[in-house]
């Protein structure tokens, strides 16, 4: 079992941001965010390959200290890496309209739910407003076609204000 879960760690290490990431991360559909079809190919996925990918698309606080926001972000990281499943988190940086896009990627929706519930996870939840004027948090599965091309397929779609 770990040595599946280090091959799709490492799987995904080989995963690029698009320029499209930077310049409008809160609208880009997820298909154009990274190079999902290098990856794919490279690692010759099969149908019976499924993944979840949550996508943290972000607004931050003119108010907020990026110092603040990284630290919780490692920390939520530092703590998803060690409940299991974890295969990839990649966090963006800012625009000049100080929006982000983040993503995790996960061997099982079980894997990410419980990360979820741990406490780096909620504090960063309970806190959302300190550093956000707005969020959306996008879930999907993530599969493979017969072809070897990623498809995606909408989980769920949550969007906050302050």
């Amino acid at each position: 079992m770990k040595e599946r879960l280090k091959y799709l760690q490492n799987a995904f290490e080989d995963l690029q941001a698009s320029s499209h990431v930077l310049s409008d991360p809160l609208s880009v559909p997820i298909f154009q965010c990274f190079n999902w079809m290098d990856v794919f190919e490279k690692k010759g996925f099969t149908t019976d390959a499924k993944f979840y990918v949550v996508i943290f698309r972000t607004v931050r606080s003119k108010d907020a200290e990026n110092a603040t926001i990284q630290k919780v972000d490692a920390t939520v990281q530092k703590e998803a890496k060690t409940s299991g499943g974890l295969l990839l988190y990649w966090s963006g940086t800012p625009n000049s309209r100080r929006e982000c896009l983040s993503t995790s990627i996960w061997e099982s929706r079980e894997a990410a739910d419980k990360a979820s519930q741990l406490n780096a996870h909620t504090d960063a939840a309970k806190r959302a407003s300190e550093m956000y004027d707005s969020y959306i948090r996008e879930e999907y599965w993530l599969s493979s076609t017969a072809d070897n091309f990623p498809a995606f397929e909408l989980v769920a779609s949550n969007r906050w204000r302050a």
